[in-house]
């Protein structure tokens, strides 16, 4: 069986001064793929002269950060922006965008370009805090939040394929809560010790029976909030991994509200899967140490 050739890591640029975390991110991410760099500079008319100065200065610092060991290419389309990023992201392996911080009223003013463009990117989407660094290659780890085993088996899948990539661990996280606050208050430990117990036996067989890897992984049950559960894992982590969790919505795209909620406060790069990667549920082989026992807690 052929493969193609390996699709590019495009990356959004903004102005002059808001895409270099991005960009570092999409740098470190095409050499870990040995993927092309694709450098896309959205202009509402036609590009003007400080556009393509804006492209050149990115690409010359592009290639200081690659050490010139992958192709770079540039665009300037002229177009609305999130339209034309989807549109571009049909051609892509990933899409990077950084992500600013915004006052609440100014995400509902102004609305989320990452998520926004998350919810309907063909690819897969990564969004860049704007203060990202790149953690220690010893002390990486990617953390994945799942809500049922069974259907987010692909999104599972595509986390163990990512950590193998960057020779990571791999923690799987679930929160769960009751339906209303009086009955998750009067949850008790037995309760608690008992769902923990039936989610960890059946997440450990859905995720042996997705095929055999080496990729260190545990499991972390928590009786929270699932948007708090995996704000609190990945605080440290080099990346966390979600699956969009939405009934798909013309003009907006399919992201869940724990989804919307990471993209937004995560202190991590988070990656939204895309469609194909949603539907192909298997581990590829790793070159990580060997599989750890689930580690519940």
């Amino acid at each position: 069986m052929t493969t193609g050739p390996p699709r590019p890591v495009l990356v959004a640029l903004g102005t002059a001064d808001d895409h270099d975390a991005a960009l570092r991110f999409a740098c470190r991410h095409a050499m870990s793929l040995a993927a092309p760099l694709l450098l896309v500079h959205v202009v509402e008319n036609e590009p003007a002269e400080r556009d393509e100065l804006l492209v050149h200065q990115a690409a010359l610092r592009a290639r200081e950060l690659t050490r010139r060991a992958v192709r770079i290419e540039t665009m300037t389309p002229h177009g609305p922006l999130v339209p034309t990023l989807v549109a571009l992201s049909r051609g892509a392996d990933v899409v990077v965008l950084e992500r600013r911080p915004f006052s609440t009223l100014q995400r509902v003013i102004l609305g989320s370009i990452s998520t926004e463009v998350a919810g309907r990117s063909q690819a897969t989407t990564i969004t860049v805090p704007a203060t990202w660094e790149a953690s220690p290659e010893q002390d990486r780890r990617v953390v994945v939040g799942i809500d049922r085993a069974g259907d987010d088996l692909p999104v599972v899948a595509h986390a163990f394929a990512r950590a193998a990539v960057l020779g990571a661990g791999l923690r799987i996280v679930h929160g769960w809560q009751m339906d209303s606050a009086y009955d998750d208050a009067i949850v008790g430990r037995a309760d608690v010790a008992e769902w923990r117990e039936h989610y960890v036996g059946s997440l450990e067989r859905a995720v042996r029976g997705l095929g055999s890897t080496s990729v260190p992984w545990s499991l972390q049950v928590v009786h929270a909030a699932p948007a708090e559960a995996l704000l609190a894992a990945c605080v440290d982590a080099d990346r966390l991994v979600l699956g969009r969790g939405g009934a798909d919505v013309p003009l907006v795209g399919g992201l869940g509200s724990v989804t919307r909620a990471l993209l937004r406060d995560a202190a991590c790069p988070v990656e939204v899967t895309g469609p194909a990667d949603e539907q192909q549920p298997r581990v590829p082989a790793a070159r990580t140490a060997p599989m750890d026992a689930t580690e519940p807690t």
